[in-house]
């Protein structure tokens, strides 16, 4: 993990992998990074984790994702990369799940997006 900084907010339940891990890649997204984490952790399939890997914000980044109180939610904290493709890559590599799903900073999900998805994914192996 080098430099990263790993705060500890785990998922409780260590001995069960979730089925999907959402990775998130967060730069300077205070304004909405509260309702993104809030989409993913929100969906109707709730069996999940959610990494946020902060590139180096110097905005209110982080106190957004630490005021959402859910097991679920890992944060992790880096130096700038300059690239969105090094946070994406550790919350890859920190990953518990079988599948991964990246999500950017400013997007949202209906709510049913990881279901039909996962329902899919079970139709067809």
């Amino acid at each position: 993990m080098s430099d990263a900084q790993l705060l500890v907010r785990r998922d409780t339940e260590r001995g069960r992998a979730p089925s999907v891990t959402v990775v998130i890649a967060a730069y300077n997204c205070g304004p909405w990074i509260g309702s993104t984490v809030r989409s993913v952790l929100d969906q109707s399939y709730e069996n999940l984790e959610l990494i946020v890997v902060d590139d180096g914000s110097t905005d209110d980044t982080a106190v957004q994702v630490n005021s959402v109180s859910d097991g679920r939610l890992r944060y992790v904290h880096q130096p700038n990369s300059g690239s969105p493709a090094k946070p994406r890559n550790l919350g890859l590599r920190l990953a518990r799940a079988q599948y991964v799903s990246f999500l950017d900073h400013d997007d949202r999900w209906y709510r049913t997006r990881l279901g039909r998805v996962m329902e899919f994914f079970t139709a067809h192996p």
